[in-house]
Parts: C-alpha cells; sequence; structure tokens
C-alpha cells in the first residue's frame, strides 16, 4: 500500500500545480455594472466562457491522465496493486485539488450591488467556476484506462511470478505430470 499512498501524494501534489495552470488559461467572464448598479454580463457569449473553463478543465485533466498513467505503468508496473489504487484515489483528489485551486486563484467573489466603489460601467470578472463536476473523474478514468491498456499492450505482465520446470532426472517417467 505505501506505492498506492506515494502516487496519491504525488498526484494531489501535481494537482495542486495543475489548478493553477487551469486558472491561467480558463477564459474568465467579464461582468459589467449596469445604471441599477447591479452586474450585469459584459457580452451576449458568456456562455461559451463558461463552456471554455470546463473545456480547459477537461483538457488538462484528461492529459494529467495519460501522463499519469504512463508514468506509473512505466515505474511501477510490477506493483500492479498499489499503482492501480494510487492513481485512481489520487486522480480523483488530484481533480478536486486543481479544481479548488484554480477556483482559489482565480477571480475573487463577487462585490455586493451596494458596494460603494463600483461605478457605472466598470467591469469585473466572475468567480472561476466548475459547472460540469463530471469532469471530476476523467483523471483517474483516462489514468486507470492508460495504464491497463498499457499492460494489455505489452503483452504478458511484468509481475507475473515464472513457475520452475520440475526436475526430469528424478521424475519417474511412467507417472503424469502436474
Amino acid at each position: 500500500m505505501r506505492t498506492g499512498a506515494v502516487v496519491v501524494v504525488g498526484l494531489v501534489a501535481l494537482g495542486a500545480v495543475l489548478g493553477a495552470v487551469w486558472n491561467l488559461i480558463a477564459p474568465t467572464v467579464p461582468l459589467v455594472v449596469d445604471e441599477n448598479g447591479e452586474l450585469v454580463f459584459a457580452d451576449v457569449s458568456v456562455p461559451q466562457e463558461f463552456i471554455g473553463s470546463d473545456g480547459w478543465f477537461a483538457v488538462v485533466v484528461a492529459v494529467a491522465g495519460v501522463v499519469s498513467g504512463v508514468v506509473v505503468w512505466w515505474r511501477l508496473r510490477r506493483q500492479p496493486f498499489g499503482a492501480l489504487v494510487g492513481i485512481a484515489v489520487g486522480g480523483v483528489l488530484a481533480s478536486v485539488v486543481m479544481w479548488r485551486v484554480g477556483v482559489f486563484l482565480g477571480p475573487a467573489q463577487l462585490p455586493s450591488a451596494s458596494d460603494p466603489s463600483l461605478v457605472v460601467g466598470d467591469t469585473i470578472d466572475a468567480p472561476r467556476r466548475l459547472g460540469a463536476k463530471g469532469l471530476l473523474a476523467v483523471w483517474p478514468a483516462v489514468a486507470v484506462g492508460i495504464y491497463l491498456a498499457l499492460d494489455l499492450v505489452t503483452g504478458e505482465p511484468p509481475y507475473a511470478v515464472p513457475v520452475p520446470e520440475p526436475d526430469d532426472s528424478t521424475a519417474d517417467p511412467l507417472q503424469p505430470r502436474p
């Protein structure tokens, strides 16, 4: 289980770094203060920015899943149970950490409508959010899938224990072999 714990810790740390990456590359949603002092969307293409943010999250976790699946298979294929549990659990935790770090580093919470510092025409960015929570399962699914595919493609699992051949010099030739 030590192997799995090491993989989980490594993936969670990677998730924190990728949260900052997601925050940098995902689009922001601009809001404008209108005449009534309310925050309204600055553009009619706002849903595209929300979807774009989720799309960039999906791209980052999918790439992270591929990379972590390949690296864990390459380094830990002789310890398959710990490696698979590690990338499954670690992938989920890393996705959650990435999401929360990206939200934390993103634009701050919206000010209240009665905030005196807001004047008509001011533009602020809406807080970062992840609308499609199902994307949190992409990293572990891709990582486990890649690990299992590599195990399948490479033929005999590298963790198989070879069975020794019986010594024929002492065996009774009339007895069937087991």
